[in-house]
């Protein structure tokens, strides 16, 4: 395997002692942890403090996410939305039942998991559109997506829900309970819902209808799996990082990346963070802090 160092650009210290992971927007990063929101300049490994925002008694818990001139902070007991500009908080809401789950802002609203219910607000001002019900005897835990004015939400009862983005109105349901439990990480490619399922699986879902479109056995559990360009991306702990064809499931390629059997110098550490893939290039940090990058194409 060719060992490359990576060349570190630069250092800063942030005000907090404990990070998310970063939210990226053109030119920057909004950075969030255990005690500030901030918002960061970036050019050539130069970075410059823009603003930064106290978080109070909760620390954030997921990445934040950047739509337009907005800033979604969010951990289990909170939401925050800032202007990016200037870093100005412009509302804050707190669930109704025990936590959040993990929030989606787009086309200028949030929509995120509250108990049993999937609740939606205007991103602006944080009045509360709509609230619609999943099953009262689950709690949402992973995050909706939104397509075409369409939520998605497989929350944990076995069933896929389609909902009207605008009214809340549930518009079609799948139950595959026998199939699956939830749905995590939606990501679509066209009208393909690629999906990861609870029993070590990945699904290709018409967003359309709700109609299986293919089923691939990975073989363990999947995490962090990645839909980009024309590849499905996802690490298996069988020991392998997966490229499917997102139209129909097929393995475009597999590489490996431990052998279970000898004990190898090459062997990688399991993989928890996300995949990400810029240009030709695949980027895997595993939990021995090592970033693998990999050709996209082979």
């Amino acid at each position: 395997m060719p060992v490359r160092p990576a060349k570190i650009l630069g250092r800063w210290q942030t005000g907090n002692r404990h990070l998310v992971p970063p939210g990226a927007l053109e030119g920057g990063l909004i950075l969030a942890g255990d005690t500030a929101t901030e918002r960061w300049d970036c050019l050539d490994g130069l970075a410059r403090l823009r603003w930064s925002m106290p978080l109070g008694d909760s620390p954030a818990t997921f990445k934040p996410r950047v739509d337009g001139d907005l800033a979604l902070v969010s951990g289990r007991g909170f939401l925050m939305v800032h202007d990016l500009d200037d870093g100005r908080l412009l509302w804050r809401a707190e669930p109704k039942s025990e936590e959040f789950s993990v929030p989606l802002i787009a086309d200028g609203r949030v929509f995120v998991g509250d108990g049993f219910l999937l609740r939606s607000f205007d991103a602006t001002s944080g009045q509360e559109i709509w609230a619609s019900e999943t099953d009262p005897a689950i709690r949402i835990h992973y995050g909706p997506a939104l397509r075409n004015g369409i939520v998605y939400l497989c929350p944990g009862d076995g069933v896929l829900y389609a909902f009207d983005a605008t009214s809340g109105k549930k518009l079609w349901t799948v139950d595959k309970s026998e199939q699956w439990q939830y749905l995590r990480q939606l990501h679509f490619w066209g009208d393909v819902l690629v999906a990861g399922g609870y029993h070590d699986e990945v699904w290709g879902i018409s967003a359309s209808e709700g109609r299986v479109l293919w089923r691939f056995v990975a073989g363990n559990f999947v995490n962090s799996h990645l839909v980009h360009d024309k590849g499905a991306y996802f690490w298996s702990p069988t020991g392998w990082i997966y490229k499917l064809n997102p139209a129909d499931g097929l393995v475009k390629w597999r590489h490996r990346t431990v052998d279970y059997v000898t004990k190898q110098d090459w062997n990688w550490a399991p993989l928890m963070a996300e995949l990400t893939a810029g240009g030709n290039r695949l980027f895997c940090l595993d939990m021995k802090h090592v970033l693998h990058v990999l050709d996209i194409e082979t």
